[in-house]
């Protein structure tokens, strides 16, 4: 299979990502694909602005969607909530290489931001129930997404910290 360079779209600058009709190369006649879309290069705001229904909140899904998105946003918060009784589990705050939440407590939970939007993801270790949300930036500030956190949000089972996400980096997961 010949390799297609993407076609840039009409008035896009270099830096946008270049989209074409899926199906569409530069030097074959159009046809009939199944995907509308072709999207070649790593495009952020597309996986973080333009996917999940506006000022939801899923819960109950499994920790791989959270893995999808987490590596998309900035990270501005995490509050982890961490059983005593898991005190011989090895924390590890970050590497260079890698941020593993699930190292950081019994529940994690996550704020960080797209270009338009906050994303919220609750990790439990326990009950394996997972939560992802966005609000539009209009719609919430930081601190009162981490004022909905303590409120709404934290068990209140287990003492709470907070982690300065200036020392995490590398490629996030929560398992």
């Amino acid at each position: 299979m010949r390799a297609v360079k993407p076609i840039p779209s009409p008035g896009a600058r270099p830096s946008e990502p270049q989209e074409r009709p899926a199906g569409q190369a530069s030097a074959q006649p159009a046809r009939t694909a199944p995907f509308a879309r072709c999207v070649s290069q790593n495009t952020p705001s597309l996986l973080t602005d333009d996917i999940l229904p506006m000022g939801a909140l899923l819960e109950f899904v499994s920790v791989d969607v959270l893995n999808c998105y987490i590596n998309y946003v900035d990270l501005h918060a995490v509050i982890t909530e961490r059983d005593p009784e898991e005190e011989d589990r090895h924390i590890s705050m970050s590497n260079r290489f890698y941020t593993h939440f699930h190292e950081f407590g019994t529940v994690i939970h996550v704020i960080g931001s797209s270009a338009r939007h906050w994303w919220y993801f609750c990790y439990d270790i326990d009950a394996s129930d997972c939560a992802i949300g966005r609000v539009e930036h209009g719609a919430a500030t930081l601190g009162g997404m981490i004022e909905w956190i303590y409120a709404e949000r934290v068990s209140r089972r287990y003492p709470v910290v907070e982690i300065d996400v200036k020392n995490l980096s590398g490629w996030r997961s929560f398992q």
